[in-house]
């Protein structure tokens, strides 16, 4: 199924939920189209855009919708079926929900990203490297990976929100010194295999983040600082 205007249409902007539910697999982006407000998160079978040469707005690589200069993803195909994914280093900005995708296993990162955004859905994914990327707040960012490992970069100061919720194959977790604040609690929800929370600064300096609290079926008591262990887990 797809969704083709005439490039003659006069339309204009899209709202936020007309797809939803809907079975479209591809999407023209027409000549005079110059707004989307994640318009396209509900269309779970989307697997290409494609856009007007003439648009001054949007643009098209592979499929994947972009700004016209390449700084922000718009949206990623829910159902593109590739199972890499490089992200171009002009990207700065993930939407909400922009790289949600049920195929995507190994996920690059551009080296220039400042804004990733909340809810983003990748089932199959396996490794992700985050690059020098220039992130500093990650909020309900990763949903219910395969991911084994995680090593964020230096830079990133706040993990907010359920970051890392159920990631059940999730084993060991690297922070940057740069972190200043990680929510009580909520960050690595149901990662039930977590067992190695390594911190690069100092014991002092994880004092001074907040602490941390898992479930009960995390068998996990200490963060290894870079100076030594400390018990900044809190284990009910």
């Amino acid at each position: 199924n797809s969704f083709i205007l005439s490039d003659a249409s006069n339309l204009l902007e899209l709202g936020q939920t007309v797809f939803d539910e809907s079975q479209l697999t591809s999407f023209h982006i027409t000549k005079k189209l110059r707004y989307t407000n994640q318009s396209f998160n509900g269309l779970s079978n989307l697997s290409t855009f494609t856009v007007d040469n003439e648009n001054e707005y949007y643009s098209v690589e592979n499929d994947v919708l972009y700004n016209k200069d390449k700084t922000e993803l718009v949206k990623y195909p829910n159902k593109k079926t590739n199972t890499t994914y490089i992200m171009p280093n002009s990207v700065k900005k993930v939407g909400h929900q922009a790289l949600s995708n049920e195929n995507i296993e190994n996920l690059t990162f551009s080296n220039n990203l400042e804004t990733f955004g909340e809810y983003n859905e990748m089932p199959n994914l396996k490794t992700v490297n985050f690059n020098n990327w220039k992130v500093k707040r990650l909020c309900n960012a990763f949903f219910k990976c395969l991911v084994t490992e995680i090593t964020l970069p230096e830079g990133l100061e706040r993990i907010e929100g359920q970051a890392f919720w159920w990631n059940e194959k999730l084993k060991t977790v690297n922070l940057p010194s740069t972190i200043t604040y990680v929510e009580y609690n909520r960050p690595f929800a149901d990662c039930r295999v977590l067992d190695t929370f390594n911190f690069a600064g100092t014991m002092e300096q994880w004092k001074a983040t907040g602490k941390l609290k898992f479930e009960h079926d995390v068998s996990l008591y200490f963060i290894n600082c870079s100076d030594g262990k400390i018990g900044g887990l809190i284990k009910d």
